[in-house]
């Protein structure tokens, strides 16, 4: 999820069909760089959006992990 939200920050400032493409390019990598399907990612983000105490810590999560790659 870290690597989706730095993806999607890559891409802050471009509009339309730009944004989109350069959007899906990285997503792409990101999926591949972790080994997991874009389909799979999607099914366990709904599953986990079930229970908002568990999105909440996913998404905590995240953001710690950018943090600590922005301290480095």
């Amino acid at each position: 999820m870290a690597d989706l939200h730095v993806a999607e920050a890559a891409t802050t400032g471009l509009g339309g069909y730009e944004k989109d493409s350069l959007t899906q390019v990285y997503f792409k990598q990101v999926f591949e760089i972790h080994g997991i399907k874009k389909e799979e990612y999607e099914r366990n983000i709904r599953l986990i959006a079930r229970d908002e105490l568990h999105l909440a810590e996913v998404a905590d999560s995240a953001i710690a992990l950018l943090k600590m790659r922005r301290e480095e």
